[in-house]
């Protein structure tokens, strides 16, 4: 890893990818050789509401026994128009697979914070001029609000990276949007039109051209005897039963590049952009891939990973071995 202090904001709709992203972040935070170090997590709304991703966070770190790592909750609905799902939501309707879980309010948490979730990330850029990277995994209201509220944040961020958008026009929400920018097109386009420090996205299909065995989700990572895998399994019990041919990982992919930057093994600079009135196409992220709008490149498409070692540092977030040791798998 590299040795300069990396202070990471995370931006979430937790969500079970949200959850192992944490947590591989989390095994970084605590790493005494590691430069990264969380400063918050900012709740938004997305696979649920923001108040039920508040609950989901909270659940999350406490599998983990977190307790300091300052929690905020954002944006409730898009900036324009609110977001209703088209179909069954993914994750459940509460974000965790809809989960007998024993009840827990976020609000009582020793690390939750009053303040709101956008002006927290207009305080921590300013705190950490220049010095502070956001990995956002959910809609990007909470960029995109702050961005409006406090334009100095587009310049003193040192990089955001996020799942979402895509690059060949295939959608997993709407017929050619993906889910983050489905359901807030508006702030996706004001954080690629804003924001002047480095983009790295990670697109839809990217993510589905890596995608995991399932295999090895269920008997590799599966079989960590870890609470936060035990709490993983659960959350996930319904996807593995309805999914078997493979397991994608979206926004681990997103954490795992943000915290190690050696598991990007190619990317693109390219201008994108959001397409906000398009009938069918509304939420699509408009890559120009052939120049034409002569525009200067503002995102840093990934669209190769180190899968093993990708994969190591989801082991190492989940409770097993340091990924610098790890074994092939």
């Amino acid at each position: 890893m590299e040795s300069k202090q990396r202070y990471i904001l995370i931006d979430c709709d937790t969500g079970s990818d949200d959850a192992l992203a944490i947590w591989m972040t989390i095994a970084a935070h605590r790493d005494p050789i590691s430069p990264v170090k969380i400063v918050g997590i900012v709740c938004a709304h997305g696979n649920t509401t923001s108040e039920n991703v508040a609950t989901n966070v909270i659940r999350t770190l406490h599998a983990v026994e977190e307790y300091k790592i300052p929690v905020f909750v954002g944006a409730q609905q898009a900036i324009v128009h609110p977001f209703t799902h088209p179909i069954e939501p993914f994750h459940g309707n509460d974000g965790f697979g809809d989960n007998d879980f024993p009840p827990l309010s976020y609000k009582e948490a020793s690390n939750f914070s009053e303040e709101h979730g956008v002006l927290a990330m207009c305080r921590l850029a300013k705190e950490y001029d220049g010095k502070l990277t956001i990995i956002a995994l959910a809609a990007h209201t909470n960029l995109a609000m702050a961005a409006r509220l406090d334009p100095s944040i587009c310049h003193r961020l040192e990089a955001i990276y996020t799942m979402g958008g895509n690059v060949d026009g295939e959608g997993n929400a709407t017929v050619s949007a993906e889910f983050n920018f489905a359901v807030d097109p508006e702030a996706a386009f004001i954080t690629m039109s804003a924001f002047s420090c480095p983009i790295y996205v990670v697109p839809w299909e990217v993510t589905k051209n890596h995608a995991i065995s399932h295999e090895w989700r269920a008997k590799v990572l599966g079989e960590i005897d870890t609470p936060q895998v035990h709490l993983l399994n659960a959350v996930e019990k319904k996807i593995l039963e309805k999914y078997t041919d493979s397991w994608i990982a979206c926004d681990q992919f997103a954490a795992a590049a943000a915290i190690e930057p050696k598991v990007i093994k190619k990317s693109i600079s390219r201008y994108c952009t959001v397409e906000l009135a398009g009938n069918w196409t509304r939420g699509l992220m408009v890559v120009d891939k052939l120049g034409l709008m002569k525009k200067p490149h503002n995102v840093i498409i990934i669209t190769e990973f180190d899968q093993e070692l990708s994969k190591s540092i989801m082991l190492w977030g989940a409770g097993g071995e340091h990924y610098e040791c790890r074994k092939t798998l």
